[in-house]
């Protein structure tokens, strides 16, 4: 009987460890040969894998972290701007922005 996605989305895992029953594997695989979604599937699980394992770090650019923080402020002056009544939102967005802004630099 041919495995259905759902049955080859519950496998993946094991299929990628090596912890497949020779029987269950050569239907999976027939699966994939013919299933574009879970041949997607399978190579996303292995890609995340791949990229969780990769301990190295990579350095920011300089800057980032400012340049994150004043686009991101922009936006949230722009929406609370845009849903103002009375100034009563703009000033909770700025308010709720300014205590995270201090708790990051915290590290909290």
């Amino acid at each position: 009987m041919a495995m259905s996605c759902k049955e080859v989305w519950r496998e993946v895992s094991n299929y990628i460890d090596g912890m497949i029953a020779p029987e269950v594997r050569e239907e999976l695989e027939r699966h994939l040969a013919q299933c574009r979604h879970c041949t997607a599937i399978l190579d996303g699980v292995h890609n995340v894998i791949v990229l969780m394992a990769d301990e190295r770090l990579f350095a920011l650019p300089s800057g980032f972290a400012e340049r994150t923080r004043a686009r991101l402020e922009k936006e949230f002056k722009s929406v609370a701007a845009a849903h103002s009544q009375d100034g009563v939102v703009k000033r909770t967005v700025e308010i709720d922005f300014r205590a995270r802004q201090k708790q990051s630099r915290n590290g909290k």
